[in-house]
């Protein structure tokens, strides 16, 4: 458990592995199995974590980086910078997730930031505050081979919102199946 994870599953074979994927989306996941719908894929900690007065984020996450292994701090500086030139602080915006909706908060964890993104997703990431533990669940059966990707933007906003969701903070355009229809359709909502 290096890096804070546990590879959740019931077959000895992980259900998961990280390799490129299509051209522009870089590193991805990729089942090596098939998953069953609910399967717990994957739950890890995260590596670095704040929570509190948005003022000091930068100071607290910079403390914790420093403190990480150097083969730590190299795998969170391998993640996606939306930003140039990289730097920890981009990093940490463009990879991390909120735990709550209360405060200020970001977490960053280094599987679960491989995971693209689709508007049709096959997984959804959610936070277990007990284990203090991000968590990626099938939601419906993945075949060995298909991509595991999540949502990062609402998936039942209208399409012109994802858009713009997702090129204000992740700065790409989505090819997902569902984006690609409503531009064939004309539609705005599926």
């Amino acid at each position: 458990h290096r890096f804070g994870l546990r590879m959740a599953s019931t077959c000895s074979m992980p259900s998961f592995r990280i390799v490129p994927v299509a051209a522009g989306k870089g590193l991805g996941a990729v089942a090596t199995r098939a998953i069953a719908s609910g399967e717990l894929i994957l739950a890890e900690r995260p590596l670095l974590a704040f929570s509190g007065e948005a003022a000091n984020w930068r100071q607290a996450i910079r403390k914790q980086f420093n403190g990480l292994t150097a083969v730590q701090r190299a795998a969170v500086m391998d993640l996606h910078d939306v930003e140039e030139p990289k730097s920890l602080e981009g990093v940490v915006l463009t990879n991390g997730f909120s735990r709550t909706h209360s405060c200020f908060d970001v977490a960053v964890c280094l599987l679960i930031s491989r995971f693209n993104h689709s508007c049709v997703p096959n997984c959804q990431q959610s936070w277990d505050g007990d284990r203090q533990e991000a968590r990626m669940l099938a939601s419906v059966a993945i075949a060995a081979g298909d991509e595991l990707c999540y949502c990062y933007a609402a998936p039942h906003a209208p399409r012109q919102e994802r858009t713009k969701h997702l090129w204000e903070h992740y700065r790409f355009h989505c090819g997902c199946p569902a984006c690609l229809e409503e531009v064939v359709d004309t539609g705005t909502t599926r």
